[in-house]
């Protein structure tokens, strides 16, 4: 599924049992999400919050593997101004593995969100794709791919591999911000809800 914006309707598949789905926008900015699992499945909420504690401790874990330095410096920018979002880069394939593997072992806090460029220099973003969904720390750990190539075929084929989302890096760098923005505020909101 691909998710560019977050309008009512809009759905995206969490893992192999569960999707949300988009139900309305809230005054402020906000939206009601609805959850649909699969049979053996359960939701559950979270607690609240304390005042002054945030319900993800230290804020959205976002993994950017991006070996280009100007699109990683736009994309890292992007996400320090997003509140409650901290950055991880890896600009490698191996880089990547080793940081999910690190990062979402047992009681750690774990990468909430992976943002994948797919032309690395030593191993393709499929490959880290592939390693991310074998593993069962990270098999459920959103994968969003970035690339510059759109074409139905790679779309597919990414989507196929167990990608949640597809995004082109687009020419405008206030545009990729913007779908940037979208996605994170996407996966945070998508984040509260644990299945």
């Amino acid at each position: 599924m691909i998710i560019i914006d977050r309008q009512t309707g809009d759905s995206v598949l969490i893992g192999r049992a569960a999707s949300v789905t988009v139900l309305d926008q809230l005054p402020g900015g906000g939206v009601r999400l609805g959850v649909k699992v699969q049979d053996g499945w359960s939701v559950r909420g979270i607690p609240e919050a304390e005042p002054g504690k945030p319900v993800i401790e230290n804020g959205l874990r976002v993994l950017l593997v991006e070996d280009e330095p100007v699109h990683a410096r736009l994309i890292l920018a992007t996400l320090q101004q997003c509140s409650s979002v901290v950055g991880v880069l890896a600009t490698t394939a191996a880089q990547a593995i080793d940081q999910l593997e690190q990062a979402n072992g047992d009681d750690k806090p774990g990468i909430n969100l992976v943002l994948l460029d797919l032309g690395l220099p030593d191993a393709t973003g499929q490959s880290v794709l592939q390693a991310a969904r074998s593993k069962p720390h990270t098999r459920y750990v959103p994968v969003v791919i970035l690339s510059s190539r759109d074409g139905e075929q790679q779309v597919s084929a990414c989507l196929e591999a167990g990608a949640n989302a597809f995004i082109t890096k687009m020419l405008d760098p206030m545009q990729l911000q913007r779908s940037i923005v979208r996605t994170v505020d996407f996966w945070r909101q998508a984040q509260q809800v644990h299945i």
